[in-house]
């Protein structure tokens, strides 16, 4: 696929519309890659909390912990947390992330514990490109989200409900379940996923626009 095509379309509830090409999407999961495993040490054996609803900077951070080789889990009891929740960051014990859902927001806002890093504030200063230091065993888990328990070696088989090169369009009400599942399987087919915070967002008019079908 054309790195230049969109892999990921966010629309916002406060209008915004967030297009990401594969070249950038593969800029923001090795920055976030390189982030994770700068400053905190992040890898194999290791689990990332996402604490996060379906958005477009969720699935970026959930590909960079994957890319660095961790568990990306939506429980409580993971290495490290990523969360946009501010109660839940000054809560929590463990070492963090803020993550600001506000369009293009530069920096958290709030003030942050000593522990906390700002994702948006952060991640721009990393490299573009990121190399695994140590590779996961093929039997460690994934994605433990809700129900979905997938280890790595089962990912190439979220590819295989989709065709090559397919639009599809989900709400992110759905939950990050369905839309990490469905986002991995279709960019292991050369598609691209158009998500929107609310479903009455995904109108008949935006979906011819962007010659997506829905899920």
């Amino acid at each position: 696929m054309n790195p230049a095509s969109p892999r990921l379309t966010w629309y916002g509830s406060t209008g915004e519309r967030i297009e990401l090409s594969g070249k950038v999407l593969d800029n923001w999961v090795a920055k976030t890659a390189n982030f994770l495993v700068d400053e905190f040490d992040f890898g194999p054996g290791m689990s990332l909390s996402l604490d996060l609803p379906a958005h477009w900077k969720s699935l970026c951070i959930l590909l960079g912990a994957l890319a660095a080789g961790g568990t990306v889990t939506s429980a409580q009891g993971g290495t490290l947390l990523a969360s946009s929740d501010q109660q839940r960051l000054e809560l929590d014990q463990r070492p963090a992330i803020a993550v600001s859902l506000a369009a293009l927001a530069l920096r958290w806002d709030g003030e942050l514990g000593p522990q906390v890093r700002d994702y948006a504030a952060e991640v721009r200063m990393f490299a573009d490109s990121f190399e695994r230091f140590d590779d996961p065993a093929e039997s460690q888990l994934a994605l433990s989200i809700g129900e979905l328990q997938c280890e790595y070696q089962q990912l190439s088989e979220l590819r295989q409900e989709y065709s090559q090169a397919d639009r599809i369009a989900l709400d992110s009400t759905v939950g990050l379940s369905a839309v990490a599942t469905t986002a991995l399987g279709i960019w292991q087919s050369a598609g691209s996923l158009v998500l929107a915070e609310h479903r009455s967002l995904l109108t008949a008019s935006l979906l011819s626009s962007e010659a997506a079908r829905l899920r």
